[in-house]
């Protein structure tokens, strides 16, 4: 693909990616990976530290199947279709980002605010207090904070 520019969105799971798994399965809408590309997987759990990186050791553009070169260590939650009737207009299944190339969130200019990026902590019904972290690296963000 020398001189052709390659271009990734943010993907979503589409079944579930469970502890062991040496492949995934995405949407495969604006997708284009190619062998070496990095991947992360965010965390889909309470658990600030639980996403992932993974290297793509083979993609199949018409199927979403992804496989990695090692298997994965948490559970990442995904689903055929959107959760977003089901949840107030959130789809919850996981993303999936490459890595190989520039990050940028890029929020909608609407009345000067753009998007939000909000950390929390968390106090769970057993009394557990979690607190909240973001890291960012090497990341753009454009109308947002």
């Amino acid at each position: 693909m020398i001189g052709k520019k390659r271009s990734f969105k943010m993907t979503r799971l589409t079944a579930p990616a469970k502890i062991g798994d040496s492949t995934i399965t995405v949407e495969t809408t604006n997708v284009d990976l190619v062998k070496g590309d990095r991947i992360a997987m965010a965390p889909t759990d309470l658990q600030y530290d639980s996403g992932e990186t993974r290297n793509v050791v083979e993609y199949n553009k018409d199927t979403g199947v992804i496989t990695l070169d090692e298997p994965l260590e948490k559970y990442h939650f995904g689903a055929e279709k959107s959760t977003a009737e089901k949840y107030s207009g959130v789809d919850i299944r996981g993303e999936v980002l490459s890595l190989s190339r520039n990050i940028k969130i890029i929020g909608e200019e609407v009345d000067k605010w753009g998007c939000q990026i909000l950390t929390s902590d968390v106090m769970q019904f057993d009394g557990t207090f979690l607190e909240g972290q973001t890291n960012l690296d090497s990341i753009e963000i454009q109308y947002g904070g």
